[in-house]
């Protein structure tokens, strides 16, 4: 951590005592995905033509940086707003 800061240094900060045991793995998963594993991944990602290629990297690319959801906003002669969720698939295009 920079500046000598400790995960329980910046927990303490934040008002807690320590962080919960689920964010640790969690990060460590993270770490883990981020680092050693990439390497293992790319060599599958590789073997696959580019069609099937195309299709798991942006399974994976939905993870690693989601999609904003989309909505539609509607508004009646009321002055009401509602605002929907936009129902999408990969597999609908």
């Amino acid at each position: 951590m920079p500046n000598g800061f400790t995960d329980k240094k910046l927990a303490a900060a934040a008002g807690r005592k320590s962080r919960p045991k689920r964010s640790l793995e969690w990060e460590a998963l993270g770490k883990d995905i981020a680092g050693k594993h990439t390497d293992r991944f790319n060599n599958l990602l590789n073997g696959l033509d580019d069609e099937e290629f195309a299709k798991q990297f942006l399974n994976v690319l939905n993870y690693f940086k989601p999609k904003l959801a989309s909505t539609n906003n509607k508004t009646d002669l009321s002055g009401k707003v509602s605002i929907e969720p936009i129902e999408w698939s990969p597999d609908e295009g």
